[in-house]
């Protein structure tokens, strides 16, 4: 299957189409038996939804692991979000395949001990 750009599925011209979407993970909330993923590339953001059933129990579990910044793979089917209030279209996730898995992001230390008004 050919990867298809985030912003050609938001332009609203793949509904109901089965598409595979390739980026890095923005942001991850786990709700028990569905887990939704901020999927990003050069192009857009979208949200996947991964339903226990829906794909593998391995993949499923990949989804409430994977980091942020980490690089994915998702096949499915181009849907309109039913839930939460948004508008807008999303992706159901059938397969899923973490490429690489982020390492834990460190932040620099915050250097209290220097003052740049002293002379």
């Amino acid at each position: 299957m050919k990867q298809t750009y985030i912003s050609d599925i938001l332009n609203g011209s793949l509904p109901g189409q089965l598409t595979r979407v390739m980026g890095w993970v923005k942001a991850r909330r786990d709700h028990g038996t569905t887990v939704f993923l901020d999927v990003v590339d050069s192009t857009g953001m979208i949200q996947i939804v991964a339903l226990r059933g829906m794909v593998s129990e391995d993949q499923f579990d990949a989804c409430r692991r994977v980091t942020i910044e980490s690089s994915i793979q998702i096949d499915g089917t181009v849907v309109e979000m039913t839930s939460g209030g948004r508008q807008g279209l999303e992706v159901r996730a059938s397969d899923v395949k973490i490429i690489n898995l982020a390492t834990l992001h460190v932040s620099p230390k915050v250097r209290d001990d220097l003052d740049i008004f002293d002379e």
